[in-house]
């Protein structure tokens, strides 16, 4: 986790390193700091949007995956529905 956020402090905009940050703080059960750090991917990765290809998109993939694992933790079925769909969408 320690890696993630030196990579965050260095460039805030790495997607990769804010999902990684999410993934772990996931696997030690901190779920609403997860899903923090996801949607600020999602948000990014949306805002990047029309400039989105290769790793963009591929960080797009991986942080809608990890929301859908995320909102079925939490019993939202819509939201985890949604996010499957998105990434669906776009592969």
């Amino acid at each position: 986790m320690e890696f993630f956020s030196v990579v965050l402090r260095r460039d805030p905009a790495n997607l990769y390193a804010a999902n990684g940050l999410g993934i772990c703080l996931a696997q030690y059960g901190r779920l609403t700091e997860a899903k923090e750090a996801f949607l600020d991917v999602y948000a990014a990765a949306i805002e990047q949007a029309q400039h989105m290809t290769g790793d963009k998109k591929n960080a797009f993939l991986d942080v809608s995956i990890n929301l859908a694992i995320l909102y079925l933790e939490e019993g939202n079925h819509n939201a985890a529905i949604e996010m499957v769909h998105i990434f669906f969408f776009l592969t």
